[in-house]
């Protein structure tokens, strides 16, 4: 015990200069070990006659602090869009001024949206499936609220969110608050749904493996056309837009109808 101590004690440099050559391979332990750990200054495991035993080296020990660097590291990759998230919260919260009572988000299932797409029959319907965990959908989704500004009485717009996963603790209004802070910062007027399906389930219903999705409906009341991945090209990032994709088509029903 004597002999461990000794190792760890504080040594001066001046200590390591005076010792002679032939001491003790524990003096010479003592020497390197209490510059290395006593005042912090750095030296050589070869840098006396003698090599330290190999069974006698410790392992270095991490700072506990830099358990945490992972976890920043994560919190630095994701963190705008995390930031920009309670951003939109606190905004919506602090300031009612800012509410828009004309955005509105009911619960309803696929069925409803169906019984919707056969009330506006004589008129173009575009039907958006999102999700606030899903950033191109979020990235696309102003041009929904875009297309509902600019044809109004013609088209009729309709975002399905699937936020809701069926966990029981979390039922579909708990997710009810997120939706509407994200509908109210796009100031999306178009009729907003807040499934009450769990997300597996709607995408079993509509036999889709992911989104985002659209369906465009004609007058007429059938689908035009469904966009999902399963367009998606090879070197392209996203399967469709609605500049490239989705708007083209809709002008075209709409001169068809003129």
């Amino acid at each position: 015990m004597m002999l461990w101590n000794s190792l760890f004690s504080p040594t001066s440099q001046a200590a390591v200069d005076k010792a002679p050559p032939s001491a003790p391979w524990a003096e010479k332990i003592k020497c390197d070990f209490g510059l290395r750990f006593g005042e912090g200054r750095r030296q050589s495991w070869t840098s006396h006659p003698f090599r330290i035993p190999t069974h006698v080296r410790t392992r270095p020990v991490m700072h506990p602090y830099l358990s945490l660097v992972p976890l920043f590291l994560l919190l630095l990759a994701g963190g705008g869009h995390v930031a920009s998230i309670f951003a939109d919260e606190k905004r919506v919260a602090e300031t009612s001024k800012q509410i828009d009572p004309d955005v509105k988000l009911t619960a309803g299932t696929w069925q409803d949206v169906e019984t919707l797409v056969a009330k506006h029959v004589g008129r173009i319907v575009v039907v958006d499936v999102w999700s606030t965990s899903c950033l191109p959908c979020m990235t696309e989704f102003p041009n929904l609220v875009e297309m509902q500004r600019q044809h109004g009485p013609n088209v009729v717009c309709i975002s399905f969110n699937v936020d809701y996963v069926g966990i029981k603790s979390k039922p579909a209004a708990t997710y009810a608050k997120k939706v509407e802070v994200f509908l109210q910062k796009h100031k999306a007027t178009c009729i907003n749904i807040l499934s009450t399906m769990p997300s597996d389930d709607v995408f079993k219903t509509l036999e889709l493996s992911s989104i985002p999705a659209a369906y465009v409906y004609g007058t007429d009341g059938k689908l035009s056309k469904r966009f999902d991945d399963s367009l998606l090209v090879d070197g392209k990032d996203e399967a469709f837009t609605y500049k490239d994709d989705i708007n083209p088509l809709v002008e075209k029903l709409l001169q068809d109808v003129k």
